[in-house]
């Protein structure tokens, strides 16, 4: 049976003051490397047979920081830009409050109306193009790593995109799954099919 284990990075600068990252970089916070280091310690017995992840710096900076507290070391972080966060285009870098204000309608759709959402104004991507590049990933993955455990460092937007998948979501339904928090676990079993046996838990954080 195929484990994969998805995370998403620890918190940033950009986190904490509200701004939209998408495919931009910023940094992690201490907090957010405190947090990888906590989630390193719960996976520190696990041997994984693949460690992949976005290759934007807050998700692989999270991936070091996990694999810093691990019993294997020396293990190669392959990274894929299947993984990277949900890409919003010239927005990346606005503040929250000024997105809604200056794309209203696109934001209101991005939240409320999935199935409308059109980002063509500010060159993002969009919701069917995040979710072909993530069911290619999974179709890969399944191909390549039967019966072994690997971890996956994403994002948030990203992680939604891989439950909505799993759990044949149609397009409207895309939020309907819990909130992915920054270091938040989730594991999927495949054996067939897939299965979600935990989904953001961040029980490592209390």
């Amino acid at each position: 049976m195929l484990e994969i284990y998805l995370v998403r990075h620890g918190r940033t600068d950009w986190n904490e003051k509200g701004i939209i990252q998408g495919q931009h970089e910023s940094k992690l916070t201490k907090e957010g490397i405190e947090q990888a280091k906590l989630l390193g310690k719960r996976l520190k017995d696990i041997k994984f047979d693949a460690i992949y992840s976005s290759p934007i710096s807050r998700a692989v900076e999270t991936t070091k920081n996990i694999l810093g507290e691990s019993n294997y070391k020396k293990q190669e972080i392959i990274l894929r830009d299947e993984l990277k966060e949900m890409g919003f285009g010239i927005a990346e870098g606005l503040k929250i409050d000024e997105i809604k204000k200056k794309y209203s309608k696109e934001w209101d759709d991005h939240y409320n109306n999935p199935q409308n959402y059109n980002p063509i104004i500010y060159q993002g991507e969009t919701f069917q193009q995040l979710l072909e590049r993530c069911r290619n990933f999974l179709e890969e993955i399944v191909k390549k790593h039967k019966n072994q455990q690997i971890l996956v460092v994403s994002h948030e937007v990203t992680i939604q995109a891989f439950i909505n998948i799993i759990n044949k979501y149609e397009l409207k339904e895309f939020w309907n799954g819990d909130s992915i928090e920054n270091t938040s676990l989730s594991i999927f079993s495949y054996n067939n099919d897939f299965e979600i046996k935990l989904l953001s838990d961040v029980s490592h954080l209390k």
